[in-house]
Formats: structure tokens, C-alpha cells, sequence
């Protein structure tokens, strides 16, 4: 499926997005031999090469820059932020192993399925190679790098999926837990909204002059690029004969692929006695069919892949058939019985489901074709002619400008991050090669760039003025709010709270309602305040009441649910921890 893609490296935008990849390898002073050879970190004995290390780094540097716009050296250093992208990567490593140790492998056909189920490559329910590719070239990775982190993210999933399975809730727990949620809490609230600390703050002009010196890198007039553009949409009309989708149909039948599904009904028994099992013997006894596990659960049948399964239990349901009642088997800390009800085998869809899909996807690539090859035609003419708007005119096509773009809005205009930068980084009358983005192509001429500049305090005095108070009202409003809360761990006293300018009302609720409250044990002030959207609040609790409720199956199945997956969660955090105290990790300097 990603040959193509990885052939198209030769075209010119490929080009100029390998040309983004390669400053990194400058940016660490190293060539790519060296950065093949040199060993940052080991683990077990694995390495970690000075490669992976920068590909990797990029990869996150690019998401970052994604997340927050352009970030600079002290923004990365306050982050930690190579530690932690070498942390990422010494977990990865870690897992690797793990999985090796457990026989869970990633297949080829794995990754690929994975990869077209991501929603943001696909159109109208289908995968879209097209938007696949836009995605790599616009972030500025190779397909093999890509390839390479979706398999460690199934890695993952197959690992926790594996040693987290087998853990459950049984009714009575689930009670438990569904009790301490609705425990009925009876409290005092004092709440103080920042209208009231801002009537305090009195801000002179010297006052202002000092936040603003303090915050000046907040006061920055950014640059701007005005520029000359044409731009070549994938719009047109153009004709794809049945024998090209039938050709394509049989050069990527592998796309087309359904993997092998099974509905299982799942029950686990806790424990690994003789009663456990004789547990779980007699209820395969009692049944004939999957159908009848139902009684003994409530727990919904479920479509499983088989990627999606531990390889033991895929090589049994591989002989296995609809109706086939598996178990006990033998896993981490139980047994475990599965009825099958449905089987569906691994098959090709047949052509006529695929067909449109097929023809839409060469429509999208010829007109992309087309309009890639009108703008490499007017790029080299631009350059020619020295002028885009001039050679534009000589091809008969026309020229617009835009008005004066911040950086942000030319991320927006043109879906990349990487050529933003790289027009803005430019200098007044550069011509860009084509940039293509998910609907067309541009060419742009750079006819003027406005450099940053830091503004002047008259300048930014509005802006200061309302960052000063914000700020001052807050810090204000939880001073008061710290010295309600040391008042009132030696008693509550409304006479206290008015003092101090708060309105107190009583109020009840549950840990389910109010998650503030959720490690909260006895009666007393909670010693933290709660910093709202306009206001501050002290919570006091004055008594913690047992829940009087019954629950409906529904709810104990809900919060069975809820209950599994957080001790599922808990028990990866630890054993994660676990595996990695265990580890030998050397870092190099």
C-alpha cells in the first residue's frame, strides 16, 4: 500500500520537505553516518541510536510546534523537553522487549489496517492514500518513520491489552465502589468572585511600567509577509476507464483485505485455587452452547479482531467453531471461558463495493497530477522571468496577493507548518516552489515581509492594563481564600468568611456529582482553593453520610465498567513502573 508514497520521495515537494528533515541532522552537528553509528542510551542491552533519537525528537518538536506555534530554546529547556523525548523512547524500547519476551508480534497487514482506520485519512468512510501522503509530506516524515510509531502504538495496545484483560469487578466490589461515589457530603461553600478583589486593586503607573518590563515578551507586535499567489485546485473534470480500476483493484487487493472477526462472550473467574477452577468447570458443564454464558454474565457479547487478541487465545479460535464453548483457560491471576457465537472468516471485499471508491481516489490523483504539473510549469517560468505575476500572465493564468498574514494565518491558508516558516524565514521577491496543501497547489512570490518588533509600553498600555488586573484580582482573591481556609481548620465560622468579603451557602452533594471531592475522607476544610471562571471558592465539609440508594442493573453494569478500566489503568501505571526499576537503562552523555 505506501510503495507509491514512497517512490513520490523523488518528486519536488518530497524534496523540499527531505530538505526540512536534513537541518535537524545539521541543527545536532552530526552527518548520517555518525548519527548512525553513535548510541545515546541503552536498554537491556538495546540500543537507542543517535538516529532514532533525532528522527524522534523532530517528530515531537513538530507536534509541539503543532500545539503551541513557534516554541524557542527556553521554552524547550523550562519543558525537559529532550529528557522526556528520550524517556518516550527508553519506554518504547522497554516494551519491544516485553512483547518479544510474550511472542506479541505486529504484522505488515497490521500496521497498514491500522493506518487506514485513522479518521484523518480517510474521505467519506474510506481510506484516502491521497490524504495519507498530504499528512507525511506536511509534517515532513518518511512513511517507514510513520509506519515505524504506529507499530510501536499497536505494540502497546496488544501488551496492555494482554496483561490487562484478565482483570475484572465482581458485583459486590462494584456496590462498594458505587457506595463511596454516593456518599451524600453535607457542606458549607464560601465563594468569593473577583469583581469583589478587583474594586481593590488599585494599579498606578509605575505599577503597570513594572508588569509590562516583567512580561515584555508578551508585547510583541508579530511578523508579517504580504505575498503573490497562484493557487491550482484539484478541481476539474476528468474521465477513469473501468480497466484502470480494475487494474488498480488487482495491484492493491491487499487494501481491500477484511480481517478475521469473532463475536466472544467472555467470562473470567478470579483466583488461582482448585475452587477457581472447579468455579469455572462447572459452569462450562452447565452449558452447551456460547449462547448460554449469557446467564452466567452480564457482560454484552463483543466483535473482536484477531490483531486485537493475545496470540494464544488467536491460535485457538483459529480451529475453533460458531456455537464452540473455549475454557477454563489458564491466565494471569484467574481462568478465563470464551463462547464464540459468530465467526467471521478473513475475506476480500469484492469489487462492486469498492469500485466508487476506487474511481473517486484516481479522479483525486489525476487532477492532483495536473494541477501539480501546471504549477511546477509556472515555477520554473517565475523563475525565469524573475517575476511570478509576470510569467503568471505569459501562461494565461491569473495572479492574486494577499493582504498582510501572520504567521498563524498562513498556517491556516496553506495546511503547513513547515512552509510557513519557510516563507517567513525568506526574504522580499524569493519565489517558493509549488506548496501543496489537502485541496490544491500554490505558488508564492514573497512581495514584502514586516519584521517583529517588541512594543513600545504606550503601545501595549491597554493590553497591560487588563493582563495586570486579571492577574492582581486573582493573586488577591486567593490570598483571602488561603486565609478563610487557616481560619477555619480550627472551626467553621460564617462570621469569619463574611469578614473577609465571601458569601457562604450550605450546599450537599456526591463524589459522583463533585470529583473535587473524590479523595476527600473526613469532615473539615479542604486545604486547597478552587479557582473558578470568576470566582474563588472554600469548601467546607461538615459531614460525610452513607449512601442510601439501590441501584438498577444498569448502573452497577456501567460503573463495573468504569471501575475495570481504572484498575486496568492502575495496574499498567504500576507495572510499568515496575519494569522500568527493574530495567538497565545507560544513558550516554
Amino acid at each position: 500500500m505506501f510503495k507509491f508514497l514512497r517512490k513520490g520521495a523523488t518528486s519536488v515537494f518530497a524534496k523540499v520537505f527531505l530538505a526540512v528533515i536534513t537541518i535537524v541532522f545539521i541543527f545536532w552537528g552530526v552527518g548520517f553516518y555518525r548519527a548512525n553509528q553513535q548510541i545515546v542510551a541503552k536498554v537491556n542491552g538495546q540500543p537507542i541510536s543517535l538516529r532514532e533519537f533525532n528522527e524522534f525528537y523532530n517528530f515531537k518538536l513538530a507536534q509541539l510546534k503543532q500545539t503551541f506555534g513557534e516554541v524557542n530554546s527556553k521554552f524547550l529547556k523550562k519543558l525537559n523537553f529532550r529528557k522526556r523525548v528520550l524517556d518516550e523512547l527508553i519506554v518504547n524500547k522497554l516494551l519491544e522487549e516485553k512483547a518479544r519476551e510474550l511472542g506479541i508480534k505486529i504484522t505488515k497487514q497490521e500496521v497498514e489496517e491500522a493506518i487506514q482506520r485513522i479518521p484523518a485519512f480517510q474521505e467519506e468512510g474510506s481510506f484516502s492514500p491521497q490524504r495519507y501522503a498530504y499528512f507525511l509530506r506536511n509534517l515532513g516524515v518518511s512513511s517507514q518513520f510513520f509506519e515505524s510509531l504506529i507499530t510501536m502504538d499497536l505494540i502497546k495496545n496488544k501488551l496492555r491489552l494482554f496483561l490487562t484483560t484478565p482483570i475484572v469487578s465482581s458485583t459486590d466490589e462494584t456496590i462498594h465502589y458505587l457506595n463511596f461515589l454516593n456518599q451524600k457530603f453535607l457542606l458549607k461553600v464560601a465563594s468569593l468572585p473577583f469583581s469583589f478583589c478587583q474594586a481593590l486593586v488599585k494599579p498606578t503607573e509605575q505599577n503597570l511600567k513594572n508588569y509590562f518590563l516583567a512580561h515584555r515578551d508578551l508585547y510583541v507586535a508579530p511578523a508579517r509577509v504580504k505575498l503573490r499567489y497562484v493557487y491550482f485546485p484539484f478541481k476539474g473534470s476528468v474521465t477513469i476507464k473501468e480497466s484502470e480500476i480494475k487494474d488498480y483493484y488487482r495491484k492493491n487487493l491487499h487494501r481491500f483485505k477484511e480481517p478475521m472477526k469473532v463475536k466472544l462472550i467472555k467470562i473470567f473467574i478470579k483466583g488461582t485455587s482448585n475452587k477457581s477452577l472447579q468455579k469455572a468447570e462447572t459452569i462450562v458443564k452447565k452449558v452447551k452452547k456460547a449462547k448460554d454464558l449469557e446467564r452466567f454474565t452480564q457482560e454484552k457479547p463483543h466483535w473482536f479482531e484477531e490483531s486485537s487478541l493475545p496470540p494464544e487465545i488467536s491460535k485457538l479460535l483459529k480451529v475453533a467453531r460458531e456455537g464452540q464453548i473455549l475454557g477454563p483457560i489458564r491466565v494471569r491471576d484467574g481462568y478465563l471461558i470464551l463462547g464464540i457465537e459468530k465467526i467471521q472468516p478473513e475475506h476480500y471485499l469484492p469489487f462492486s463495493k469498492v469500485e466508487k471508491e476506487i474511481e473517486k481516489e484516481l479522479k483525486y490523483e489525476k487532477l492532483r497530477t495536473i494541477a501539480r504539473k501546471k504549477a511546477e510549469k509556472l515555477y520554473i517560468e517565475a523563475v525565469k522571468e524573475g517575476e511570478l505575476a509576470k510569467a503568471a500572465k505569459k501562461l494565461g493564468f491569473q495572479a492574486k496577493k494577499t493582504d498582510y498574514l501572520t504567521k498563524p494565518a498562513l498556517i491556516d491558508m496553506i495546511d503547513s507548518f513547515e512552509n510557513a516558516n519557510k516563507i517567513f524565514s525568506a526574504n522580499a521577491g524569493e519565489i517558493f516552489p509549488p506548496i501543496e496543501s489537502a485541496h490544491g497547489v500554490y505558488v508564492f512570490e514573497l512581495i514584502e515581509k514586516i519584521p517583529p518588533r517588541n512594543l513600545t509600553f504606550k503601545e501595549a498600555y491597554a493590553r497591560v492594563k487588563k493582563d495586570f488586573l486579571r492577574d492582581e484580582t486573582r493573586e488577591r482573591c486567593k490570598e483571602r481564600a488561603l486565609r478563610l481556609i487557616t481560619l477555619w481548620q480550627k472551626g467553621f465560622s460564617e462570621n469569619a468568611a463574611r469578614k473577609l468579603g465571601f458569601e457562604v451557602k450550605a450546599g450537599q452533594t456526591t463524589r459522583l456529582q463533585e470529583k473535587r471531592l473524590f479523595k476527600v475522607s473526613k469532615p473539615g476544610v479542604i486545604d486547597t482553593p478552587f479557582i473558578e471562571k470568576n470566582k474563588v471558592k472554600v469548601i467546607f465539609v461538615e459531614k460525610i453520610l452513607p449512601a442510601e440508594k439501590k441501584y438498577s442493573q444498569e448502573e452497577i453494569r456501567k460503573a463495573r465498567f468504569l471501575l475495570t478500566v481504572s484498575k486496568r489503568e492502575n495496574f499498567w501505571a504500576r507495572w510499568l513502573k515496575e519494569a522500568l526499576e527493574e530495567a538497565r537503562v545507560e544513558v550516554k552523555k
